[in-house]
């Protein structure tokens, strides 16, 4: 990953990226999770199914070397609308 501002504005959810990212590439608003086996087995049926789709081995894409990618706090946009 090179490009800067990955996540910009995320108010929920979460982004998966294969690989590591650096803190200097987040975005305002995200902020890096650790992306554990727990983490793995919820995104594994997408990970199968893409697998099948395009003709890859998915025993190459399931372990963790992922970056979890979330909101920096619940409302990570509230001092820009309003006086805390």
């Amino acid at each position: 990953m090179t490009d800067r501002g990955i996540g910009s504005g995320i108010h929920g959810g979460e982004i998966i990226i294969r690989g590591e990212v650096d803190y200097f590439l987040l975005g305002v608003g995200a902020k890096k999770f650790k992306f554990t086996e727990s983490d793995l087995e919820c995104i594994a049926p997408v990970i199968k199914n893409f697998c099948e789709q395009f003709g890859y081995d998915p025993a190459e894409f399931l372990d963790t070397n992922y970056t979890q990618i979330g909101t920096a706090s619940s409302r990570p946009f509230a001092s820009k609308y309003v006086w805390e």
